[in-house]
This record gives C-alpha cells, sequence and structure tokens, in this order.
C-alpha cells in the first residue's frame, strides 16, 4: 500500500475542548494520527514512544503554545531546562539520502495538477517528509519562477528514488527533469535536538523549550515554542544588566542577555519579571512561534 492511498482529508482542523485548542494540518497521512482529543498534562510532560498526532500539529492550552514533534536524539538527564532546536542542516548541505532534505532535480518529469512527484533519495523513510515544504526554483524559463508546495507525506524509497504526495489541485504548471531545482525541506519539528551537542551549537536554530524529562530518539513530545515559559540561566542570567530585556539562546541552550558579546546569538523572548543587577531570571515570554 502506497501513502496515497492512506492519505485522509481533515473536515474539522480546529478542534476545541477541554480549555485547549488543537489545530490540525489538512491532510494526515495516517487514519490514527486524525487525533480529535486534547492533550492532557500528562501528555505534555512526557515523551510517547508512538506518533499520535501530525508533525507539527499546534496545541493552545493553558495559556501556551506547543508544537508536535519528533526527537531526533537522545537527550540526557541533566537537560531538561534547556531549549531546543532543529538538529537537520538545509538541504543540500549534509547531501541527500541522509535524512536532512533533499536539493535536486525531480526523478521524473511531472505534468501540471500531478499530485506526486519522485525524488533521487534512496534511503528514506516512510513519511519522513510529512508536513514538510518543496521549494521550486526555475531561473531558465521566461519568466522565471519559484514555486512552494505543502507535502503530505512520502513512501519509503525503492533504493532508487522516494515518491512524495502534495494535495489536489496539484502542480501549477509541467516541470522538467533538468534546469529545475528543488528543495524540500523536513518540517521543522521532524528532529528535535539539543543546543547542547558539539553540531548543533552555533548553527542551529532553536525552535522551543521542553523542560520536564529527558528524551529519547524517535520519541514524540509537545514542545513549547511560545508564551510564558522557565529555562535555565548561562553564567550571567538574563536582565542583570539595567534595561536588558531581551533573552537570547546562548550555544548550550541555556538563557542569556543580549550583550556585546551575545548580540547575534537567536533572540528568543522577553523576560516577564523585575530583575537587579545581582538577580536575573528565566521566566520569560517565549516567542518563536504565534
Amino acid at each position: 500500500m502506497t501513502v496515497a492511498q492512506e492519505m485522509h482529508k481533515i473536515q474539522h482542523k480546529l478542534i476545541i475542548k477541554g480549555g485547549g485548542y488543537l489545530v490540525l494540518p489538512e491532510w494526515v497521512v495516517d487514519s490514527g494520527l486524525a487525533n480529535l482529543s486534547i492533550p492532557d498534562e500528562a501528555d505534555l510532560s512526557q515523551q510517547a514512544q508512538y506518533q499520535n498526532y501530525p508533525i507539527g500539529a499546534k496545541l493552545a492550552k493553558n495559556d501556551c503554545i506547543y508544537r508536535y514533534s519528533r526527537i531526533g536524539e537522545t537527550i540526557a538527564v541533566g537537560h531538561e531546562g534547556f531549549l531546543k532546536c532543529n538538529r537537520l542542516i538545509c538541504p543540500g548541505k549534509a547531501g541527500n539520502s541522509l535524512h536532512s532534505g533533499y536539493e535536486g532535480g525531480a526523478y521524473a518529469a511531472i505534468v501540471a495538477a500531478q499530485t506526486y512527484f519522485d525524488i533521487t533519495d534512496t534511503a528514506a523513510y516512510k513519511n519522513e517528509y510529512e508536513n514538510g515544504t518543496l521549494c521550486i526554483y526555475d531561473y531558465g524559463t521566461s519568466p522565471a519562477y519559484i514555486d512552494r508546495y505543502k507535502v503530505i507525506g512520502n513512501d519509503v524509497s525503492n533504493g532508487t528514488y522516494t515518491r512524495c504526495y502534495i494535495a489536489s489541485p496539484g502542480f501549477q504548471r509541467a516541470i522538467a527533469t533538468s534546469g529545475v531545482t528543488f528543495d524540500l525541506y523536513n518540517n521543522p519539528y521532524y528532529s528535535v535536538g539539543s543546543l547542547l551537542t558539539a553540531d548543533n551549537q552555533s548553527w542551529k536554530s532553536a525552535l522551543g523549550m521542553f523542560p520536564r524529562a529527558p528524551l529519547t530518539s524517535g520519541y514524540f513530545i509537545w514542545l513549547q515554542t511560545a508564551d510564558p515559559c522557565h529555562g535555565t540561566g548561562a553564567s550571567t542570567w538574563p536582565g542583570q544588566t539595567a534595561r536588558q530585556r531581551e533573552v537570547m539562546a546562548n550555544t548550550d541552550g541555556s538563557l542569556i542577555g543580549i550583550t556585546a558579546a551575545t548580540y547575534l546569538y537567536q533572540r528568543v523572548g522577553y523576560l516577564l519579571s523585575g530583575t537587579a543587577i545581582d538577580y536575573g531570571d528565566v521566566f520569560f515570554m517565549l516567542q518563536l512561534d504565534q
């Protein structure tokens, strides 16, 4: 059975009940992921071994926003209060068939209105591109064009190519196998990791916070991405300088204030409490989603 036979269109993408609301994508690739239940407090505080919602599904609960995320590496005890990042490098840099997106041409020509496309990813797992983004660049035509499509899912690679799917009405135009470049990005919540990992420091973007437990590669969590949050302070906590309200992601995922040394670090929010020269804080308004 191919993913094309397993796709389900969600009739009610917004579910409101139980003190929260859940936003699902328009299409899911497994009927079991069309989950209409609002996660409870236990769901928000622990990892799950099996996937229960589409990757990137959005939850608003307890005046906070969360995204359903897949863990891409085991994160040990002691790393709970640190920001989590998208551990995948951009398509093309890591190389294709290495589970970090795809950059290159189409494996086979595409006709207008087609709802699938093939790429020369020879190792893709089933649905690793679920809710990913396909960007198409064609600078050889006149006029040149750039198109973008949401990817519903993909079949497992057959060792030569991987078939991926988009929603009807499909591609706007015919696409040749040469002269056109595909950049296929995994959903940013597909492989969440720790900024404490050496390869992630300085070159990866923080996505959110999960401060309550160690995590296991391949498991799933609700990652907090916005609104009141707390974390772990760096050597100098945010707010220990007058008028310093901004909160930045330190290279290890701890929280640090903006200074002449850290102004290039990623901004993740602002402090909520008053502070003092001898007393910073890590309760802040997380601003990595909306």
